[in-house]
């Protein structure tokens, strides 16, 4: 119901806009079977208990870090499969301020930092070099 709600709101603020949109479309049995869940979603190891559902056993372990926002109950080739929408906090990285480094790109060394540090070029780099000598 919530999409079909955003699809009229779109298809009513592209007429003000003159920009038009298009009148929500039908979507037909089989085509996009799927729905969204949102509420007391739970996640245990081994399954997944889901609001107006109940519990429902998984194939994967089930790991999820964050909080819930809904899940999407969706069939594609006679299976069931449950994805979740997720909010995590973003890890906030440590800036260290240091000195100024260069690297240098070369063909022979892959690259030289500016403190005389060589890095060595990648296997498939080699074996793609091999390849173009012929």
């Amino acid at each position: 119901m919530r999409d079909l709600n955003r699809a009229f709101n779109n298809f009513y603020r592209g007429i003000k806009s003159f920009k038009r949109k298009g009148f929500p479309r039908f979507k037909k049995k089989g085509m996009h079977d799927s729905f969204r869940l949102t509420g007391s979603i739970h996640i245990f190891e081994s399954s997944v208990k889901l609001p107006r559902i109940g519990m429902i056993r998984t194939k994967e372990r089930t790991d999820v870090k964050g909080s819930i926002l809904s899940a999407t109950v969706s069939r594609e080739a006679d299976r069931w499969l449950v994805s979740f929408a997720v909010e995590r906090e973003r890890k906030k990285h440590k800036v260290t301020e240091s000195s100024v480094i260069g690297i240098d790109v070369g063909i022979n060394c892959f690259a030289v930092t500016s403190d005389g540090t060589r890095i060595e070029s990648p296997r498939p780099l080699e074996n793609a070099l091999k390849l173009l000598k012929r």
